[in-house]
């Protein structure tokens, strides 16, 4: 391809322009030190000049398709390796069309490149007097100098830019960037700090500020620049979480953001989206109680505090934020009873609490629900607080809820679980055959009802607490051959293995019937007191894990996990093994709240039994806790 001939790129017009070009070729060409110092101030100071001159080009108006022609023959003498013809037409194009800042920005960066680093400067002092307003000029004028090791200079030249730029905000954060992609996140956020910005010009200034922070790993820096950008916007808060989520921070540099978060929000209390982002903060640094504080000092800013708490709530199930979630539910109940949504999350709270060992709280929801006419929940709260009553060991009052729920329940389900409750009461009394009685009427309605799978469940337990081998059997050949795989079914194969596991020793296995009736009946120191005679027996390790139940029952919560982790070690690759690491995980996630000693419960139940029944609900729960904030 035959380019036509260029013009040359040093052909500035203007007597002022080639005596400036001339004067700074001279400086350069100083070699002793004094000169060399002298000649980075003339370049600046050169520079500077022509923009105050503020010269303009003396190149006579073109068509506008003649200039796209200039600027397509600049392109192609570019691909062809042609840099300095290419700035030449670059030129040709700007002084025809002063506005086309991309030609200047093209031209002087090819000049720049191939050693004529006094004309770049020469035409973008040219430039920016022609057009003093544009920052992106500014920028790139400094920028010149800053690639080129006149950091000073770079400095001064950018200093008169913020000065004259029509955008100081676009100014600045275009210095930082160019200092961002060179490693110098120092500079680049001292040039952010030194900007007035307001508004909106103000937030995108926090934003860049955010990213150079996390970069240097300035987690205090990093908390005041995400509270200016989400600062009076709710909106933001979600973008804010996510760039620090994603930055994977090493948990002492979460902490300290998390901390400079709350501090900010508790000195600005009147602003939703700070507390919101400090409350969101406080979630990833696993600080609950202060992320329950902030979230409800967010929402009680807002026009709807119920609703706004209610979305809150909603937002943190989808997470799996259980915990805080669960605690705002109480709250919102307590706070906005009138919320459409209160009823339903106290519901849910109490069904939580009272899994987590919070038996009092959860009751006093539940009663809360029963005292508003017409719930749609009275019946749910009636059954649930017969659980908790009788988890208190406050028979009579749970039996009372059952009665009311098995004879005005509104529905078929309701009634037989209220039914199935009264058998419960009926054998924490130690009344096995009116229990009996209750369990044998859901027991002859179809098993597909839970209830009924339940009752069977109960009614082959009743079997092996008599010590009625067949009896167990044939209740469990009927639970397998009628009814789906479910817990209810493999909790009635588990009582058939041990009976097989205590073979010829008929005596150990009525010892263990006998230990288990006794819990069910809340004996729980004669379990204690009669397990240790099952010990060097084949069911040694299910006489274990009744010793750590009734240590769970009893508050003991790390001394059941002391027993549960050493039953797991000592019948490992065994059913009771397995049942054990099961438990131990479930005793992490509902009571101690132990994340990281979940997880490596959950991997070894996995690794260890691989095809163990509690497979799909790990492996689910292991990827809900690789998921979280801070997993590993």
């Amino acid at each position: 391809m035959r380019f036509p001939p260029s013009p040359s790129p040093c052909s500035l017009n203007g007597s002022r322009i080639a005596d400036v070009t001339l004067l700074l070729r001279m400086v350069l060409k100083k070699n002793n030190m004094v000169t060399r110092m002298w000649s980075k101030c003339a370049l600046v100071a050169n520079a500077i000049i022509l923009i105050m001159l503020h010269l303009t080009t003396s190149a006579a108006a073109a068509p506008p398709r003649e200039i796209i022609g200039w600027f397509v023959q600049a392109q192609a003498l570019e691909r062809a390796n042609r840099p300095l013809d290419a700035a030449a037409y670059y030129r040709r194009v700007w002084q025809a069309a002063p506005t086309r800042s991309d030609a200047v920005l093209r031209g002087t960066r090819l000049l720049a490149e191939n050693g004529r680093f006094e004309e770049a400067v020469a035409w973008l002092g040219e430039a920016t007097a022609e057009t003093p307003g544009d920052p992106v000029l500014w920028v790139e004028f400094g920028d010149v100098f800053d690639r080129a090791g006149y950091a000073v200079q770079a400095d001064s030249v950018w200093r008169v830019g913020s000065s004259s730029s029509s955008d100081p905000v676009a100014f600045h954060i275009g210095v930082a960037d160019r200092l961002v992609s060179r490693g110098q996140l120092g500079r680049a956020q001292t040039w952010l700090r030194t900007c007035d910005a307001r508004g909106d010009g103000q937030r995108a200034v926090n934003r860049r500020l955010l990213d150079i922070a996390l970069a240097l790993g300035d987690g205090q820096t990093a908390a005041r620049a995400a509270s200016g950008f989400v600062a009076g916007d709710v909106d933001r808060v979600r973008e804010a979480r996510d760039i620090i989520q994603g930055a994977s921070l090493t948990p002492a540099m979460m902490q300290a953001v998390t901390r400079a978060a709350v501090a900010l929000s508790d000195s600005i209390p009147r602003d939703a989206a700070r507390a919101l982002f400090a409350a969101e903060m406080a979630v990833l640094g696993r600080r609950q109680e202060d992320a329950v504080r902030l979230f409800l000092r967010s929402a009680k800013e807002t026009r709807n505090p119920g609703t706004t708490l209610a979305t809150i709530i909603d937002e943190l199930e989808a997470r799996g934020q259980t915990p805080v979630a669960t605690s705002l539910m109480e709250h919102l109940a307590s706070d906005y009873p009138e919320s459409p949504s209160a009823q339903r999350y106290a519901f849910t709270a109490a069904e939580r609490l009272g899994e987590m060992g919070f038996q009092d709280r959860a009751r006093n929801l539940l009663s809360w629900i029963i005292t508003i006419p017409f719930s749609p929940y009275h019946d749910d709260a009636r059954i649930a607080l017969g659980e908790i009553f009788l988890a208190l060991d406050s028979v009579e009052q749970a039996e009372q809820q059952f009665s009311r729920a098995a004879t005005r329940g509104r529905t078929p389900a309701h009634r037989r679980q209220g039914i199935l409750g009264q058998g419960e009461c009926a054998l924490r009394s130690g009344r096995l055959h009116e229990a009996q009685s209750f369990w044998q009427m859901l027991a002859d309605s179809a098993m597909r009802e839970p209830e009924s799978l339940k009752a069977h469940l109960r009614l082959a337990q009743a079997a092996m607490f008599r010590g009625d081998a067949p009896g167990l059997r044939a209740r469990c050949e009927l639970m397998v051959g009628n009814a789906a795989p479910g817990d209810e079914t493999n909790d009635c194969l588990r009582l058939a293995e041990i009976l097989e596991q205590a073979g010829d020793d008929s005596a150990a296995w009525v010892r263990y019937g006998r230990l288990e009736f006794l819990f069910a009946t809340g004996h729980r120191d004669s379990v204690l007191s009669l397990a240790p005679r099952l010990f060097g027996t084949p069911l040694e390790g299910w006489a274990r894990l009744l010793v750590a139940e009734v240590e769970i029952n009893e508050g003991h919560y790390s001394l059941a996990a002391t027993t549960l982790k050493a039953t797991a070690s000592l019948l490992d690759s065994s059913s009771a093994g397995e049942e054990a690491l099961w438990r131990y995980a479930e005793l992490q996630r509902t009571r101690l709240q132990d994340s990281g000693e979940e997880t490596r419960a959950l991997e070894t139940l996995l690794t260890t039994y691989p095809r163990s029944v509690y497979g799909n609900p790990a492996r689910r729960r292991l990827r809900e806790l690789r998921a979280e904030p801070g997993a590993l």
